[in-house]
């Protein structure tokens, strides 16, 4: 699954709107049968303090929203969250 798709699938099963707590996506990527989407905020995009990042997961094939999805303050923790093996849920 090629990076425009994975954001072609985010963007229809969350109805063209960005995630209100991290609206900036950074990248895209497949992880066993879970896509995932890295995205950030900052206090100007919502009534918080500091940068957080969000990684949140759709399960293939039915699309569905995943609970696997979470909140991080650091670009390092996501990304670390995101080289766990989704294929278990």
């Amino acid at each position: 699954m090629q990076d425009n798709e994975i954001r072609a699938t985010f963007s229809r099963v969350y109805n063209n709107k960005p995630n209100f707590m991290t609206p900036y996506a950074i990248k895209f990527g497949k992880r066993g049968k879970m896509i995932w989407e890295l995205s950030t905020g900052d206090e100007k995009s919502r009534r918080a303090l500091g940068k957080m990042y969000g990684v949140t997961v759709i399960e293939l094939p039915k699309t569905k929203r995943h609970d696997l999805s979470q909140c991080f303050s650091s670009m390092e923790a996501a990304e670390s969250y995101i080289k766990k093996d989704f294929t278990h849920a």
